[in-house]
């Protein structure tokens, strides 16, 4: 079958070139007229200044309806079903019909639909997406580590300069480190922790006070709501380093010579 006779059976055509291939597509230009096509190429760099691929094929295509989806997807999810992993699919376009012709092709396949807006604001963000390292992870990290800088701050002034000040104690500095760091850890895991179940009880104060659930969150919301897994993990990480810092305190030296140091202090007592 040629491309002619394949895109003019087709409602919906998958254009799987790279943009400097698109010109060869010209020839099917009246064929073409009037159907949906998505683009599903990424870029090779994060360009923020460039034009993105969807939008050079909309200019080639003008009597098309061009959406940008199935980028984010790998081919094994596509092939084996969403088994695992994030089921969404990201979608942009111009055409509220052909998205929505997309939509019902992505929910047979077992993906859920979400429908990102307009291809001039959204399809260059959505090219860029597979080349950012764990984007839903910048924010969680963001917050633990702000978090830990918070506490630990707190429990420096607290435990070290405070006693130096009051009385010129020198030796609370040596628990920077370890203790101040161990004290640290599991108050930005209780806390991390609680980030991870606010939003669903936000979400369901919501729920109740709008007398249904089919309508959507706010954005602020739906992107806490989506980097719990994130924040459960950053919690647990936490959890266990406090876990690791506690068994090393006793083999530490100064803590072996304060036990030893107390033990004596009893004997000589008695």
């Amino acid at each position: 079958m040629s491309q002619m006779e394949a895109a003019s059976q087709a409602d919906l055509v998958f254009v799987a070139l790279f943009p400097e291939h698109y010109s060869t597509l010209a020839g099917l230009k009246q064929v073409l007229a009037g159907k949906v096509l998505v683009d599903v190429s990424n870029g090779v760099q994060v360009n923020i200044g460039r034009t993105s691929h969807a939008e050079q094929l909309a200019a080639m295509f003008p009597e098309s309806h061009v959406v940008k989806g199935f980028n984010t997807v790998s081919a094994w999810a596509l092939q084996t079903g969403p088994r695992d992993g994030n089921r969404q699919i990201l979608l942009c376009g111009d055409s509220a019909d052909a998205k929505e012709a997309v939509s019902q092709l992505c929910r047979c396949l077992g993906f859920v639909p979400v429908d990102a807006g307009l291809l001039a604001l959204r399809a260059l963000d959505l090219e860029h997406l597979p080349l950012r390292l764990f984007p839903a992870w910048r924010v969680p990290l963001l917050s633990t580590l702000a978090l830990f800088t918070l506490f630990y701050l707190y429990n420096f002034l607290r435990d070290v300069l405070h006693p130096f000040v009051a009385s010129g104690n020198t030796r609370p500095f040596s628990k920077m480190p370890v203790e101040t760091v161990n004290t640290t850890l599991p108050a930005v895991a209780l806390v991390t922790l609680a980030l991870v179940y606010a939003p669903g009880s936000l979400a369901a104060v919501m729920q109740l006070s709008r007398g249904t659930k089919y309508t959507r969150f706010p954005g602020w919301l739906d992107r806490w709501l989506g980097r719990r897994k994130q924040l459960g993990l950053c919690s647990f990480a936490c959890a266990v380093l406090h876990a690791v810092y506690s068994l090393c305190l006793p083999m530490r030296r100064s803590a072996r010579y304060k036990m030893l140091n107390d033990a004596f202090k009893q004997v000589r007592r008695v």
